[in-house]
């Protein structure tokens, strides 16, 4: 096609040698196609979790088309590199601000927050050894369980928690013997973390792991064992935090 034209022009605008070139141009532009205009851009090599420092090897340049380049994302390794995750970031993403914390800021548990919660927290009773399944990240419901003279009472009075860290610490038992003692630290907000200062207080706690696709809440009924419940303004109290 393209020699056919050519023919049709040298014999009818032969003259005017300008609008011979032009069309030539046209025609071998047409030809080739459209350029296809490309940008680099900085993207994951591999999955980085939340609150991790970001080294040279996780990171990758990538040419991509322009319409495609997410805004504000980083063109060069040394802009991104040493920073810290705010989110999870999969392999092939791109790197932008919103998924970093603030520069100079350290891989510590405060980037894990979500804005506008808090970090709190707590000693468990592990009698089940489920600490050992549960990984940051995890969802996880939180019972409390009252002692008193005539019996138990447990109930469920926080549920869906995300679990931003666990570990254990050393601690005293009544004899002075050191004890291993199972900790957790979830995310609340100001008024979660009133209600788990209470039921801290009040009893001891226990958590139950959370499978993906469970409902966000679960209605549950407190269960006595054994006998009445130990305190009843304990009760009463519970049930209007949860209620709230």
């Amino acid at each position: 096609m393209l020699r056919v034209s050519y023919f049709i022009v040298r014999r009818v605008v032969l003259p005017g040698g300008v609008v011979l070139t032009a069309l030539l141009l046209r025609a071998s532009s047409t030809h080739d196609g459209p350029v296809r205009v490309t940008e680099p851009v900085v993207i994951a090599r591999t999955d980085l979790r939340p609150g991790v420092s970001i080294g040279r090897r996780e990171l990758v340049i990538a040419q991509w088309p322009t319409q495609t380049v997410p805004a504000g994302a980083f063109r060069s390794i040394d802009a991104v590199a040493g920073r810290v995750t705010r989110v999870s970031v999969f392999r092939g993403e791109a790197l932008v601000p919103g998924r970093l914390a603030p520069e100079g800021t350290g891989p510590r548990l405060e980037v894990k927050i979500t804005p506008g919660k808090r970090a709190m927290s707590f000693r468990i009773n592990d009698v089940s050894g489920i600490a050992g399944l549960m990984q940051p990240n995890s969802r996880i419901d939180i019972l409390v369980v009252v002692n008193g003279q005539k019996g138990r009472v447990a109930k469920v009075f926080m549920e869906n928690m995300r679990l931003l860290a666990i570990g254990t610490v050393q601690q005293r038992s009544e004899d002075g013997r050191a004890i291993n003692g199972t900790v957790c630290a979830i995310e609340v907000t100001p008024e979660e973390g009133e209600r788990l200062a209470i039921a801290s207080a009040q009893g001891s706690l226990q958590v139950m792991l959370r499978g993906y696709g469970v409902p966000d809440s679960i209605r549950v009924v407190p269960r006595r064992y054994e006998s009445p419940p130990a305190t009843v303004t304990f009760l009463r109290e519970t049930q209007r935090l949860v209620r709230n």
